[in-house]
């Protein structure tokens, strides 16, 4: 996995927003700081949130997505990092799968899927 790292000894920050087509609205935060006086150890934070629509009718995605890592430097060529990462990821389709032509009303129902694949913190849902 690879991650942002902790890498300033002083306190760094930035706070962007993106306004796009299909209503897209993107807010991402991103600070670092020393968590030592000497800035030996230090912890980064990263996060965000995203809703858009798209140019396919009655869809919408919204996602939100949050990362922490801590460095330290326990000697001049050693370094630990620790850290969590977690993502949500909500779409809102009824045009998820196609189906054949002549299936009942009742099973073209959009159904509700929650899928976390291993070691990524992705949670993805569908309603």
């Amino acid at each position: 996995m690879i991650r942002k790292h902790a890498t300033s000894r002083e306190f760094k920050g930035n706070v962007s927003t993106e306004y796009g087509s299909w209503n897209k609205q993107r807010y991402v935060m991103d600070l670092q700081s020393p968590l030592t006086a000497d800035g030996n150890v230090r912890g980064r934070i990263v996060a965000g949130y995203q809703n858009n629509d798209s140019w396919l009718d009655r869809y919408n995605s919204e996602k939100a997505f949050f990362s922490g890592i801590v460095d330290a430097d326990l000697g001049t060529t050693t370094n630990l990092s620790a850290g969590y990462e977690y993502q949500k990821i909500d779409v809102n389709s009824p045009t998820w799968a196609v189906c054949r032509a002549g299936t009942p009303m009742a099973a073209k129902i959009a159904m509700t899927a929650r899928v976390v694949p291993p070691r990524t913190g992705l949670i993805t849902t569908k309603r």
